[in-house]
């Protein structure tokens, strides 16, 4: 399992700002109630009926979704989790690399488990002279409806290979793009930490989505601006339905416990404003991860924050 570049760092404070007092009150937060009175026009108007997924990585999906019984008393799950986080191999070797393709699209961690967001690590330059068309070509055939595949996600924010680059993800984003049309696959691009201006230079225009694996090591109203200023930036790379473009957070959490139902349910709220275009929110869980920790299958405040996103706002 990949950790996030976040998810190596150390978070600085957080604050308690709730849900009610960051999207509720106005003026309490300038950046997040300017971005929900932006809307495009068909945002605006799908708002209300759009059906973004709340889900989470593979790992923990089934945990969530049904519950646990510990110590004979059963804690509930969330029953309307949808939507899986999933990744590939990293190529082997260190002078001529070899890369680990999979044969086929992952399976999903229990039956109906919905949309997958799915990372691999093509080496760049083996897509681009050829050697990778067939592996490519054979696992995204075998992809069911509702498949989203980036490659390197958080590409110039993790420690990668120094072909990682601007330049060349810029142009492996725009081949792979144009190898998934016609299929079940939708392919994006996920960015991680970093200056959001200087990572949007490394897309292309007209992806099938935008991804930010989002965590709220800084606060509430700085993780939500973060957001929105992802929104923003995103919204030019959209030229087919102009300033509109699908996204979709594939990691999203924060450590500290107690604010984890005012963040998730700020940041879906956030998500759920921006309209029929938002395609989701992943919550990731690492029992080692400073920014996100392990899923508590006994912490009912967040678990019924997690139903009522799903119940009443996506």
């Amino acid at each position: 399992m990949d950790l996030s570049h976040d998810e190596r760092d150390n978070a600085p404070a957080t604050s308690g700002v709730s849900r009610r007092t960051l999207i509720g009150a106005a003026g309490a937060i300038g950046i997040a109630v300017a971005g929900f009175a932006a809307l495009p026009a068909e945002a605006a108007t799908t708002a209300a009926s759009t059906r973004s997924f709340l889900g989470s990585n593979q790992d923990v999906f089934k945990d969530i979704r049904d519950g646990e019984k510990i110590s004979g008393v059963r804690y509930p799950g969330v029953p309307g989790l949808r939507g899986f986080r999933v990744y590939g191999l990293k190529p082997d070797g260190r002078k001529d690399e070899t890369d680990r393709i999979a044969k086929s699209w992952p399976a999903p961690p229990v039956a109906n488990a919905g949309p997958s967001v799915y990372s691999i690590y093509p080496v760049p330059e083996h897509v681009f002279n050829g050697d990778l068309h067939g592996p490519l070509k054979r696992l995204i055939a075998t992809a069911p409806p509702g498949s989203y595949l980036t490659t390197w996600h958080e590409a110039l924010s993790l420690p990668y290979p120094s072909y990682i680059n601007s330049a060349n993800m810029y142009k492996l984003h725009a081949h792979m793009n144009e190898i998934t049309r016609g299929t079940h696959v939708t392919y994006g691009s996920i960015f991680g930490g970093g200056d959001l201006a200087t990572l949007f230079k490394s897309v292309p225009p007209n992806l099938g989505f935008y991804g930010l694996d989002l965590y709220g090591n800084e606060g509430i109203e700085k993780g939500v601006a973060r957001l929105d200023q992802f929104i923003e930036l995103a919204k030019p790379k959209d030229t087919k339905t102009p300033g509109y473009p699908r996204i979709v957070l594939p990691e999203c959490n924060i450590h500290q416990e107690a604010l984890r139902p005012d963040w998730f349910e700020a940041v879906c709220e956030r998500m759920h404003a921006y309209g029929s275009h938002s395609i989701g929110v992943l919550t990731f869980w690492n029992p080692t991860g400073p920014l996100s920790g392990p899923w508590e299958p006994k912490d009912k405040k967040t678990i019924a924050a997690m139903n009522d996103i799903i119940d009443k706002i996506f």
